[in-house]
């Protein structure tokens, strides 16, 4: 799998988000070998030549309208393509929207939620050992100063490995996703998780667009549901929420994390918010 100690030396990681979508944000990931990087960026080049008259950013809100533009299914064919082949995965957080405006998520700002909703989805994948450079979509996240600050609060839950290990993010930087054909695919991904954790597939206005691009990635998947929380690759996807409220009346506040166990059973732990938030202090 990637990102497996002794796998590569190095991953690159890019990441763009969906919201709002029926009171959910989406952060997803793709994360790639340096090898499965090069060879995708070669198949996206090849598809954008094959079409002569495609040469715009790809993004999941063009997919509007009766049918995408052909491309677009070679796009997703491309990407599951690579990661199917153990070269790359996609990592995704479905978020409930009001934790990334709630101070028990640390969100001062709705971007230091998303930034903190980043930290917690690359520090449960990371490998320590293996060296991260991070990618994230410049138009949708604006401060530098939280680049730093995410870098810094996920090595330090590995600092403890430390001088045995050297710290896994390496760093983290901000593209702009209109010069970047990685981080318009993984747009793409991210709008069609997001377009079924709000079930808009299932209204009577769905975009028959929309809905035949996300049926395309479900079949490469073998799933009915990009919205179900999953353990599974090549899309892993893990859910956090509020705590029922008969356990938010502790003095502590609680989130449950929800990820689809490896016997296909739902599983759930509920931790409290500063288990899986760390300080950057």
């Amino acid at each position: 799998m990637v990102g497996d100690p002794g796998s590569d030396d190095v991953i690159e990681i890019y990441g763009d988000e969906s919201y709002p979508r029926g009171g959910w944000d989406v952060l997803a990931s793709l994360w790639l070998t340096a090898a499965g990087s090069a060879e995708l960026r070669a198949e996206l080049r090849r598809i954008r030549r094959n079409y002569g008259d495609f040469d715009g950013e790809i993004k999941w809100n063009k997919a509007s309208g009766s049918q995408p533009h052909p491309a677009y299914f070679e796009v997703v064919d491309a990407g599951m393509d690579v990661v199917r082949r153990g070269k790359g995965e996609f990592r995704v957080l479905v978020i409930e929207r009001a934790l990334t405006r709630d101070h028990i998520w640390g969100g001062r700002s709705r971007e230091v939620g998303l930034f903190r909703g980043w930290e917690f989805l690359l520090a449960k994948f990371l490998h320590p050992g293996v060296r991260h450079f991070v990618y994230l979509d410049s138009r949708i996240l604006g401060s530098r100063l939280q680049l730093r600050d995410t870098r810094l609060a996920v090595n330090r839950r590995f600092s403890h490995l430390l001088p045995a290990v050297a710290s896994p993010v390496a760093g983290i930087l901000m593209r702009r996703s209109d010069s970047d054909d990685l981080l318009q695919l993984v747009d793409l991904f991210a709008g069609a998780i997001g377009y079924h954790v709000a079930g808009q597939h299932r209204l009577p206005g769905a975009s028959p667009g929309k809905v035949a691009l996300a049926r395309a990635i479900c079949q490469h998947l073998g799933r009915d549901d990009l919205a179900a929380p999953s353990c599974q690759s090549p899309v892993r996807v893990v859910r956090i929420r509020r705590a029922a409220e008969q356990i938010m009346r502790t003095s502590v506040p609680m989130l449950v994390i929800d990820i689809e166990g490896l016997t296909e059973a739902r599983q759930t732990q509920i931790l409290s918010a500063h288990e899986i938030i760390a300080n950057v202090a």
